[in-house]
């Protein structure tokens, strides 16, 4: 997560707000978000020779780069668009993400819609 938002002069990074643990609240509570994560990691071991979290910062970067060019339905883009959007999300939802910033609250003050398709009976 701190691969797409690091820590700057201004602003923490997103393991510093807790955002790790909103993603993990996430996916106990939805088995769709569950299953799309757990396949993305290992997506993401298998395609890295172990851990993505252990590669350098440059390598973390190639590779989000690599999978933002994907076919919009593979794998690897999905992954990184559904991970990419919940972490922008409870980041944003944060008051200390955005005190550095010109604004007074969060930017989506009324969220955003679930990006993964939810099925009705």
């Amino acid at each position: 997560m701190d691969t797409l938002i690091p820590a700057d002069p201004l602003s923490p990074s997103a393991s510093q707000l807790g955002v790790m643990d909103d993603i993990q609240n996430l996916m106990h509570n939805d088995a769709l978000f569950s299953g799309l994560i757990n396949t993305g990691i290992q997506w993401l071991d298998i395609n890295t020779q172990g851990r993505f979290d252990k590669l350098s910062i440059e390598d973390r970067e190639n590779v989000l780069h690599w999978m933002a060019q994907q076919q919009y339905d593979t794998i690897p883009r999905r992954f990184l668009e559904i991970v990419r959007d919940q972490v922008m999300m409870f980041y944003y939802s944060k008051p200390e993400s955005y005190h550095a910033m010109p604004i007074e609250g969060p930017p989506q003050p009324v969220g955003y819609p679930t990006p993964v398709p939810v099925k009705f009976p």
